[in-house]
């Protein structure tokens, strides 16, 4: 299992890369998906409840790609990002049992508000330009959730409890 974490190192440097050289010449409006934010919340929606540590490195490694490509100091997105894994924790924690059938709202108003607050802290400025962003990272975010759904659709019917 040693081999996950250079797998996510890479991930998220591949991400990056195509994030910040080869996206920004397909803008719309000066619009550009966040693909960091958008793997990162993927990788904590869908998050397992044993795999905590890992769930960390994810963190960690996340934000040090984001604040690489940023111009505020480095160890803010790192801190934001920590926090916000913690609000989803507690938050999906208590909606577990609720969340089966419409787990595509939950995710949409979690990604909405958490894009939200991140875009908030990171830029300081509040107005259209950010639910632009919002629109267009959360249509590249339900497409990442129909692909996780698509791929891991028969994994996560295995690992139930099966009582008899």
């Amino acid at each position: 299992m040693w081999f996950k974490y250079p797998l996510i190192i890479l991930l998220f440097f591949l991400f990056a890369l195509l994030q910040v050289s080869f996206l920004p010449h397909f803008s719309i409006m000066g619009v550009v998906p966040n693909l960091v934010f958008i793997l990162f919340f993927l990788f904590i929606f869908f998050e397992r409840e044993n795999q905590g540590g890992e769930t960390f490195f994810t963190v960690i490694i996340a934000g040090f790609f984001l604040d690489i490509f940023s111009t505020s100091f480095l160890g803010k997105s790192i801190l934001l990002l920590l926090v916000m894994y913690l609000f989803l924790r507690a938050v999906t924690h208590f909606l577990k049992q609720k969340q089966g059938k419409y787990i595509i709202v939950y995710f949409m108003g979690l990604f909405s508000l958490c894009f939200v607050l991140y875009a908030l802290s990171m830029y300081s400025l509040f107005s259209i330009s950010i639910f632009l962003h919002l629109i267009c990272n959360l249509l590249f975010a339900l497409i990442g959730f129909y692909v996780y759904k698509i791929i891991y659709k028969n994994s996560d019917a295995n690992n139930q409890l099966k009582l008899l």
